[in-house]
């Protein structure tokens, strides 16, 4: 590994992120909020990103008809407000030298952005890999082993990211996860609602396990007629879907509409079949709703406090008998569910998050922990899979995680 200077660790750091395209999913999301964390902590931070993906002649020419000659509108980004500005890369290309200024600390934050970092000289900063990547599309899992033996230090967001690195590389990764912003996602004290209600993200793709929301919500209609169902998401699907239309959803909802559902809501379910750590549940546990959770990305150990249940993936019988027996709870019982899913959202807030990732990144850069397990030389790596830096498209909606995230 490069041994750039070491830093005393009193100064300020100065770090540099390299991130893939930028988007409003919930990893950029992540990395936004730290961003802006490390530098009101006084540390200089610099963020570079590739460029929008460009759209082929077909995808031109479909929106000069749709649009006339106009440029295409600009994506939002998380990065438009705060203290920290995004630097966008003239081309998509590797990150090198000359894009980057010196630093303490430099991190890799996507699988094909990881061995850009590692080839970078020892002036850029020690080197770490911010891992959020599972496996999704887009991140081919061969791939991402292969990053990970790659001699940089690894941070993890959840255990089963961690347990995926150690699985297949035997390395151990610092284990930060994500936190919540308490000053914006908080409730009072409640009851149950009048009506049973429920809450999801309305998000299609292959691990998001959909179908199994929507199928548990009819079975657990059978037996609650009157089941309200909230939720929110991108964009409205384009299919016919009953259990949608029967419930009250919102299509780039701001926040605080996202905010608004999650406090009004029995409990909020997440049925995701592979996560890297699952926003939407420590949002909804910070509002003082439980969560129905299959056991993927952080969900099991949020849950672990009593502040929700565990369902096995794909069982949406499972999950429809949860929403049942919830229904019939005393308000007593619900409450306490409630109180202890609001405990363990209370203890991961995005200070302490920060704080240990602060506590990471001066240990990186004063050259301390070093990477455990194997590590393989860059030189090893398979070749870089494109000039386009991040095959999953971005986002459009503004909305938390729905998300890494």
């Amino acid at each position: 590994m490069d041994n750039p200077t070491p830093v005393a660790d009193p100064a300020p750091l100065r770090i540099n992120l390299v991130l893939p395209k930028d988007s409003v999913s919930g990893g950029i999301r992540v990395l936004a909020i730290y961003a802006q964390r490390l530098r009101e902590r006084g540390h200089t931070v610099t963020v570079i990103a590739q460029p929008p993906r460009r759209f082929k002649l077909r995808g031109r020419i479909q929106h000069w008809i749709k649009r006339g000659f106009k440029p295409p509108p600009k994506q939002p980004s998380y990065f438009d407000e705060g203290p920290v500005r995004l630097r966008v890369l003239d081309k998509a290309r590797p990150v090198v030298d000359a894009d980057l200024p010196d630093a303490d600390v430099v991190l890799a934050t996507w699988w094909e952005t990881a061995p850009w970092v590692a080839n970078l000289s020892p002036s850029k900063g020690h080197k770490a890999y911010f891992v959020q990547d599972y496996g999704a599309p887009g991140q081919p899992l061969e791939h991402l082993v292969e990053t990970w033996k790659l001699p940089l230090r690894l941070i993890s967001i959840s255990s089963f990211i961690s347990g995926l690195i150690k699985e297949h590389t035997g390395r151990d990764a610092d284990l930060i996860t994500n936190g919540v912003d308490l000053d914006r996602f908080h409730a009072p004290p409640r009851t149950k609602q009048p009506t049973p209600t429920v809450g999801l993200v309305y998000r299609i793709g292959p691990n998001k396990n959909l179908a199994m929301t929507l199928e548990a919500l009819r079975l657990a209609r059978q037996e609650l007629p009157d089941l309200r169902v909230l939720g929110f998401g991108p964009r409205a699907p384009k299919q016919h879907e009953p259990e949608v239309e029967r419930g009250d959803f919102l299509w780039n909802a701001s926040d605080q509409q996202v905010i608004d559902r999650y406090r009004a809501c029995d409990a909020w379910l997440f049925a995701t079949k592979r996560e890297g750590f699952g926003l939407p549940v420590l949002e909804a546990m910070a509002c003082r709703t439980p969560v129905i959770a299959t056991p993927a990305g952080a969900a099991p150990e949020l849950l672990a406090g009593g502040g929700g249940w565990i369902v096995p993936h794909d069982d949406a019988k499972a999950m429809a008998q949860r929403i049942v027996e919830l229904a019939g709870m005393t308000n007593d019982a619900w409450l306490g569910v409630s109180d202890a899913a609001h405990a363990t959202a209370q203890a991961n807030h995005w200070g302490r998050a920060t704080q240990r990732l602060e506590t990471v990144l001066r240990d990186t850069a004063a050259g301390r922990m070093m990477p455990s397990g194997p590590a393989v030389p860059v030189a090893n790596m398979p070749p870089d899979p494109s000039t386009d830096a991040h095959a999953t498209p971005p986002v459009p909606p503004t909305t938390p995680e729905t998300a890494p995230c």
